[in-house]
C-alpha cells in the first residue's frame, strides 16, 4: 500500500513538470509584445508629466479656490449706498482695491473670475 501512494506522488509530480512550461508560455503570451526601448522611454516620460501635469492642476486650482474664498469673504462686508453689493465686477474690484489683479483670474484657466451681482460673490 506504501508503494501503490510512492508511485501516485511520483506521477502527480511529471504531471507537473509538463504543466509547468506550458503556463509559462500561456503566461508570457498574455502579456503581450515586449514594448522597444524608445517606447518604454516615451511611455515613461508620459506618465511623469502626467503625474506632474495633474499636481500642477490641482496647485492651481487650490490657490483659486482659495481666492474666491477670501474675494467673497470681503464682498460680503461691502454694501453700496443701497445696502447691496456692487453692481459690476468693476466696482466690486473697485471696492477691494487692495486685492491684486490676478486674484480675479482663474489659475487653471487664466479667465476672468465670474461676478454675480444678485448674490455679490465670485466664482469660476
Amino acid at each position: 500500500m506504501g508503494s501503490n501512494s510512492a508511485y501516485s506522488g511520483t506521477r502527480i509530480m511529471k504531471k507537473s513538470l509538463y504543466l509547468l512550461p506550458v503556463l509559462a508560455l500561456a503566461l508570457v503570451g498574455c502579456s503581450g509584445p515586449i514594448p522597444d526601448a524608445d517606447t518604454q522611454a516615451q511611455s515613461a516620460s508620459s506618465d511623469k508629466k502626467t503625474a506632474l501635469g495633474r499636481s500642477m492642476d490641482l496647485g492651481k486650482g487650490v490657490a483659486t479656490d482659495n481666492y474666491i474664498s477670501q474675494i467673497n469673504q470681503a464682498l460680503s462686508s461691502v454694501k453700496g449706498e443701497d445696502g447691496k453689493p456692487p453692481a459690476t465686477l468693476e466696482d466690486a474690484k473697485k471696492a477691494l482695491k487692495d486685492f491684486p489683479a490676478e486674484m480675479w483670474v482663474d489659475d487653471a484657466t487664466g479667465k476672468a473670475l465670474q461676478y454675480h451681482p444678485e448674490t455679490g460673490t465670485v466664482s469660476r
